[in-house]
């Protein structure tokens, strides 16, 4: 990972200037959202990447050409296929975040 994206994954979030939602969930959610930091913040980060590329891999998948021409059983294998290449990728992209952690905390001791 480069320093400046680590940098960016360790740091606490930013308040925004608008008004927040009064819903009781979604004060929960933001609640416990803002109550991660360090590690579990990077991670979270990760993870919500993680679903959004899931989401276009599928759009994508969906709006190639012969994706109508394939049996039912051929589009479940690709989209299987494709959602394991993201989620491989995001965890390596987890592991290294994990090892810079580490690495960070170790420097501090």
């Amino acid at each position: 990972m480069k320093k400046a994206a680590l940098r960016r994954s360790f740091k606490p979030r930013k308040q925004i200037k608008t008004e927040y939602s009064l819903r009781e969930n979604t004060s929960q959610t933001r609640e416990w959202k803002r109550s991660k930091v360090g590690l579990e913040s990077g991670l979270l980060k990760i993870d919500r990447n993680r679903r959004v590329a899931i989401f276009r891999a599928r759009e994508r998948l969906r709006k190639m050409k012969e994706w109508k021409l394939l049996t039912k059983e051929a589009k479940q294998k690709r989209e299987a296929s494709t959602i394991a290449k993201v989620t491989a990728l995001y965890e390596k992209k987890k592991e290294d975040l994990r090892r810079a952690w580490y690495i960070k905390n170790e420097q501090s001791v």
